[in-house]
């Protein structure tokens, strides 16, 4: 198993900034895109068009880079630590959505947005191990093959199953439990995605795993656990309001990712009890600040929002920041966003 000491500041940075700066570009592009439909929607053109836009194209081009910049990530920093910076999209949009498009901010949001940066700085400074583990495709293979997994796995599934029952077989359509879906695909999503982008990484140092069908495997894995969750969220939005799904899939999503680290990546030795405790406390921080930022938003008034033109792009949308956000959580895998 090939150590990577997260203590070399370098090292820390990398996981870092690849998932940070993935965010931030996920910021970027969805702002881009919201800008292509208002303009569509200013000049009296369908939104079916949007694909048309050049400015929506390089939105989605600016997206993929970002979701490369998380996927990859997860082959060099705990997935503990990865999932919960998921916050620094919210933050980053909402800033951006703030000073280009004009929305508008309350004083929740604000404090949100202050609650978010420490919990992501508490999250940062205190979930590193001493040594981060990355595993080969044998020893990922072998990994699948202990009893913690097979305990793992199958209580998962059994508890996937329960769910689709009650959903399917019920008619029950509340939110937490329609999002335990995707939180528990998550988690399949989330070990297939750290172990297919740690192989990425020890074949970019010179030990091809590319040649090992377990990687690929690993990355069938994730895509169709990710489309999934993209089937299961789209359907909470259906029926529910952005306000209340973004914030419960935030913090379930992270805690799955929280709990599948520590059960299979084993994320959590050599954390001392302060450490945990601090981290634990910074996802709370990051979790609340999901609250303040997606909620109490001022409302919109359709019939304000102005013309625009090339010449004068600063208007209000008449997409909700929330509404713009679940569309971004809906495509990336999982927020491995997130």
């Amino acid at each position: 198993m090939i150590q990577i000491h997260l203590t070399d500041t370098q090292l820390i940075a990398i996981g870092c900034a690849l998932s940070i700066g993935g965010n931030l570009l996920i910021s970027i592009s969805l702002n881009l895109q919201r800008y292509a439909h208002i303009r569509l929607k200013a000049q009296g053109k369908p939104q079916e068009d949007h694909t048309k836009s050049k400015l929506w194209w390089l939105g989605i081009a600016l997206m993929g880079l970002g979701e490369v910049g998380n996927f990859m990530a997860y082959g060099y920093a705990p997935a503990s630590m990865v999932a919960p910076l998921g916050i620094t999209t919210m933050i980053s949009s909402t800033i951006i959505a703030m000073v280009f498009l004009k929305e508008k901010l309350n004083h929740r949001n604000i404090f949100g947005i202050g609650l978010a940066v420490v919990g992501a700085l508490f999250i940062v400074l205190f979930s590193s191990s001493s040594t981060e583990e990355i595993m080969t495709a044998k020893e990922f293979k072998a990994a699948l093959k202990q009893w913690q997994f097979a305990v793992f796995g199958s209580l998962e599934i059994a508890f996937l199953i329960a769910l689709l029952v009650a959903i399917y077989g019920f008619k029950i359509n509340h939110v937490v439990v329609i999002l335990l879906v995707c939180s528990t695909l998550a988690s399949f999503t989330i070990i297939s995605a750290k172990a297919a982008s740690g192989m990425i990484a020890v074949t970019m140092a010179g030990n091809s795993q590319l040649i090992y069908g377990i990687f690929y495997v690993a990355v069938l894995v994730m895509v169709v656990t990710a489309i999934l969750q993209v089937k299961f969220l789209t359907q909470a939005m259906q029926s529910h309001e952005a306000s209340v799904v973004v914030p419960i899939h935030y913090v379930l999503f992270t805690l799955s990712a929280i709990v599948t680290g520590i059960i299979f990546y084993h994320e959590l030795e050599g954390m001392t009890a302060f450490s945990i405790c601090m981290f634990l406390i910074g996802c709370g921080f990051a979790f609340t600040a999901v609250y303040f930022i997606s909620t109490g938003r001022p409302s919109e008034n359709k019939d304000d929002i102005a013309v625009i033109s090339d010449q004068k792009p600063d208007v209000m949308s008449e997409f909700t920041y929330e509404e713009v956000l679940i569309q971004r959580q809906a495509e990336e895998y999982g927020t491995l966003s997130r």
